[in-house]
């Protein structure tokens, strides 16, 4: 459980250091890789407070990402989040 703290604490400075200046960011789960670790990208704004700038564009990644089935979204098992 550590590493995944480690790995979950990286991935949020990732993207809390593009926040905080009011920077818009939209984050889209991708897949898994090959150890089942989550991943996924982000879409940064071309300035600030452009929320419906990423979040536009990453509905349209998304969309074209569904398309495929390499690509498509990984939905959660969720009986195993239940245990």
């Amino acid at each position: 459980q550590r590493q995944e703290v480690r790995e979950l604490c990286r991935m949020v400075g990732n993207c809390l250091g593009n926040h905080l200046d009011g920077t818009s960011v939209t984050l889209i789960p991708t897949g898994l890789d090959h150890t089942g670790t989550p991943f996924g990208m982000q879409v940064v704004g071309p300035r600030r407070h452009s929320d419906r700038f990423t979040i536009g564009t990453a509905a349209a990644i998304e969309r074209v990402f569904q398309g495929m089935p390499a690509t498509q979204r990984p939905l959660p098992d969720l009986a195993t989040l239940r245990n």
